[in-house]
């Protein structure tokens, strides 16, 4: 069920954020709730590597010509969780658009925006790239997702391999490509400011959290 890795990633944000928060002699501008939806920004790596999984076919099934495709589950679990941590994410990267966008920062002909470091030009231009290529790419790969799965029920198997790979290249290409940008262009653009705490700790618990998400979220079905 997609609630559970839904769930665990807002969990592990919300760890992390009130570990950030906590951490002695570091100081924090942001509320833990704000934090724990800036988190739901970062690009991830889980659902990308189960959509290339779950095209993969072993066994026999009366549904799709004797194939049994034993990822799928998994994967539209991710799939959908995904799909909601992005909708989270709209509201960072609409508010970082709305802040670039009130002072001019996106006049490209200007000399403001040619007075802005390289990092602010990055985070800015993944946020826009995010709100109106990502949205709309991402809009378009769930409908081929949908179609996919149709495609495997009526014995279709190789058609619904291609919507399923073609969904995930241009995922990659929009929303995910644009989280990298944004990150990038934050890191970059705070400096030797952005130094988190306990940094193998954040690690250790997005992977964890991430790993029970994956193998909750195929066990009860998309």
């Amino acid at each position: 069920m997609w609630i559970f890795p839904l769930g665990l990633q807002l969990t592990a944000n919300a760890i992390i954020a009130a570990i950030i928060k906590n951490t002695s002699g570091f100081h924090a501008d942001f509320a833990v709730w704000e934090l724990v939806l800036f988190f739901a920004a970062r690009p991830r790596l889980s659902w990308i590597v189960l959509g290339a999984f779950s095209v993969i076919s072993s066994g026999s099934s009366s549904h799709t010509k004797g194939r049994y495709f034993p990822w799928w589950s998994s994967f539209m679990s991710q799939f959908i969780a995904e799909f909601i941590l992005q909708l989270i994410a709209l509201y960072i990267m609409g508010r970082t658009a709305h802040f670039a966008t009130g002072r001019g920062y996106y006049l490209v002909h200007t000399d403001l925006y040619r007075s802005l470091p390289p990092g602010a030009h990055m985070m800015y231009s993944g946020a826009l790239y995010y709100l109106i290529i990502g949205s709309f790419s991402w809009l378009l790969a769930i409908g081929l997702i949908i179609v996919a799965a149709g495609r495997f029920n009526i014995k279709n198997p190789k058609v619904g391999t291609a919507y399923v790979m073609f969904a995930i290249t241009l995922s990659l290409t929009s929303v995910w490509l644009a989280s990298w940008i944004f990150w990038v262009g934050f890191v970059r653009l705070a400096g030797p400011l952005y130094c988190p705490p306990k940094l193998i700790h954040q690690g250790v618990i997005w992977g964890t959290f991430s790993l029970l998400g994956t193998i909750l979220g195929g066990g009860g079905g998309a």
